[in-house]
């Protein structure tokens, strides 16, 4: 595949970056790091997004909502169905 800059400045062809930001993404994660050994990259939402197909990127924003509705304190799901809001 085409050798592509990741912001970082490191290059791995589309292939495998479309992989491991596939398999991060089946492993649940939200921050992928850089797949060169030592180098503390955060991938970029967009870098991630644009290496996801439709399913998986509906599902990894899901989990990046979930994540920060988490550490909401004021937010609150119902314990009956999937709604929630915030109380003060």
């Amino acid at each position: 595949g085409l050798v592509k800059p990741i912001n970082c400045g490191h290059f791995l062809c589309e292939d495998c970056l479309r992989g491991y930001v596939v398999t991060m993404v089946n492993e649940g994660a939200i921050n992928i790091k850089c797949p060169f050994a030592k180098c503390e990259y955060n991938l970029s939402f967009q870098e991630i997004m644009d290496h996801l197909d439709s399913e998986r990127a509906k599902i990894f924003e899901q989990r990046i909502l979930d994540n920060f509705l988490a550490k909401e304190t004021n937010f609150h799901w119902c314990i009956k169905c999937s709604s929630g809001g915030y109380h003060t």
